[in-house]
């Protein structure tokens, strides 16, 4: 299900875990725009920007998944986990 875009997720972490947190996050919201119509890529941009430290935008990023798929299970083990 993954595999179009996983790599650029992975992109996306090494670059936050090199410090680069600006260039992270470009990657992560280009993402979103590219795959749009996914709702685990929304998935994963919430989870990074839960763990930015960003919760008020984690939770839109989750309901943008849950818009495309309200039982996509992602979407309520991260709101469960912010919560």
């Amino acid at each position: 299900c993954c595999a179009a875009y996983y790599p650029e997720v992975e992109k996306a972490l090494a670059l936050e875990q090199q410090s680069q947190h600006e260039a992270a996050l470009a990657a992560m919201k280009e993402l979103t725009k590219k795959h749009a119509d996914k709702p685990a890529v929304w998935g994963y941009y919430a989870q990074f920007l839960y763990n930015s430290g960003q919760a008020e935008q984690a939770e839109e990023a989750v309901s943008e998944a849950l818009k495309l798929n309200p039982n996509f299970g992602m979407a309520h083990f991260l709101r469960a986990q912010f919560r």
